[in-house]
């Protein structure tokens, strides 16, 4: 199996070099359109922190600038559609998560004044916003979203990955090429606590781009609620074990666990039979994330907590004050 697998991998590393070259030697065109366009993606596979750094953006440039956020809508239903479906023009969702995707969904709950769009084709959506009065275009996971020019690419890693020992998809989880990371304007690490020095070393092998180090840290009222009680955890998320570990650090006992792939939605007979175990083995609460919650089918009969987190900056403030001042430079030239 594992040689199948690295044979895998050697193809599909052979397909994206000559996909990044085809894009490099203008063989495939890249779209440009009349706004800033922003993209933060990744090249590892889950739970690299996308998410809040979009949304941490967004929040910074909304209240100077007409700002929408383009989503794939990842397993969603209108991760197909054509045209692109509008999810939020910044007074909440429009749809259900269902539809919009879990992420384009949870933008639009964070987001006040934020228009959200969902939709693989993101050219499309691109010129949907800017026809509606968007100045800057944040991309979320759009690293490998070559179609549409961006004019600035912020990638994100987490701060457990040693690049230089991370293999391709099957065989790991990158999704990208390590030497992709030298496209980058602004690389942020992302859970970094204990090990920013050491993955910002392996990151000089690939880039001199500016580092950010970053952390997801519990809300007051997540704390309030969940600290010092048995819980039964269950998410669909890139890395459980993150979500565990901040469970962990609340001095909770986790009595039972249902773990699932990213994305996933819960079946209700799944659910509620794992809430009855829960019950039984002394949990006082289902606890889930954000992401989770917004999935959970509307007559389930069940009330979890939730964990709300939120992200902050631990290293690099710097250069994130520099990134947002360039973006704002570039959506004036946009303007004249």
């Amino acid at each position: 199996m594992s040689r199948t697998l690295s044979a895998l991998s050697a193809l599909y590393s052979r397909g994206l070099r000559c996909r990044h070259l085809a894009y490099d030697r203008g063989w495939f065109a890249s779209t440009a359109v009349p706004a800033c366009v922003v993209s933060v993606g990744n090249i590892a596979w889950g739970g690299t922190g996308k998410t809040p750094i979009v949304q941490k953006l967004a929040k910074e440039l909304v209240s100077k600038y007409k700002v929408a956020v383009l989503s794939r809508g990842y397993r969603g239903g209108a991760e197909y559609f054509d045209p692109p479906l509008l999810v939020s023009h910044g007074s909440g969702p429009l749809v259900e998560a269902a539809l919009a995707g879990d992420e384009a969904f949870m933008h639009a709950l964070a987001l006040p004044n934020v228009e959200v769009w969902s939709s693989k084709y993101r050219v499309e959506a691109a010129r949907l916003a800017i026809a509606r009065g968007a100045e800057v275009l944040i991309l979320d996971d759009g690293m490998q979203h070559r179609k549409l020019k961006r004019d600035m690419e912020i990638i994100t890693l987490d701060g457990g990955d040693h690049l230089l020992k991370q293999k391709l998809l099957p065989s790991g989880r990158l999704r990208d090429l390590p030497e992709r990371l030298r496209c980058a304007d602004v690389i942020i690490v992302h859970n970094a606590q204990t090990n920013f020095e050491e993955r910002s070393q392996e990151i000089r092998k690939f880039s001199d781009a500016p580092l950010i180090a970053t952390q997801m840290s519990p809300k007051a009222e997540s704390i309030e609620a969940i600290a010092n009680r048995r819980v039964a955890m269950f998410c669909a998320i890139g890395r459980p074990q993150r979500f565990e570990s901040t469970l962990r650090s609340l001095n909770t006992e986790i009595v039972d666990r249902l773990c699932v792939r990213d994305h996933s939605a819960f079946p209700k007979k799944k659910l509620t039979r794992f809430a009855e175990n829960a019950k039984k083995k002394g949990a006082e609460m289902l606890v889930c994330t954000r992401k989770d919650f917004v999935k959970l089918p509307l007559n389930l009969g069940l009330f979890p907590v939730v964990l709300d987190a939120e992200v902050s900056i631990i290293d690099g403030h710097h250069a994130w004050e520099a990134l947002v001042k360039q973006i704002a430079v570039k959506i004036q030239q946009q303007r004249e």
